[in-house]
């Protein structure tokens, strides 16, 4: 099938117009939450009220987060999920728990981000930090 040069024209002006939108989304990305994997970590980090002081979010240090949730006795349920959600962002493959055992935590164990649980739990602000990644997102 050959298309025509209108159809031809019409294509490319599509083609043309999601490049300028995905161009607009990375730059208010970058606006957002900065250029570097671990400086968007910790901007992202901030954005959820219970972590502004959990160690390893400001600078990002995912070790030290670790060890924040299990062994500071600070975390509640809005900081658990949200540091959750912080390191599957960093990393969605790495096994959390092993992790921590890993790094001197033995009794660790890790149940993953689960979003439905965490929405339940979460204040407006913890949400709308949450929709802010969902409607920018970025992976470092």
């Amino acid at each position: 099938m050959r298309l025509t040069p209108e159809e031809i024209a019409a294509h490319h002006q599509d083609m043309v117009r999601q490049l300028e939108e995905a161009k607009e989304r990375s730059e208010r990305t970058t606006a957002l939450f900065g250029l570097e994997g671990r400086d968007r970590m910790a901007s992202l980090g901030l954005r959820f009220p219970t972590l502004k002081n959990a160690d390893g979010v400001n600078p990002w240090n995912p070790e030290r987060l670790v060890r924040w949730l299990y062994l500071s006795g600070a975390p509640t349920g809005g900081s658990t999920h949200a540091a959750k959600f912080l390191l599957t962002v960093w990393n969605s493959s790495e096994d959390w728990g092993l992790y921590a055992r890993e790094i001197g935590i033995p009794e660790a164990t890790w149940a993953p981000f689960n979003v439905v649980r965490a929405m339940g739990v979460w204040d407006e602000e913890h949400q709308a930090a949450f929709r802010l990644w969902c409607t920018y997102p970025f992976w470092p």
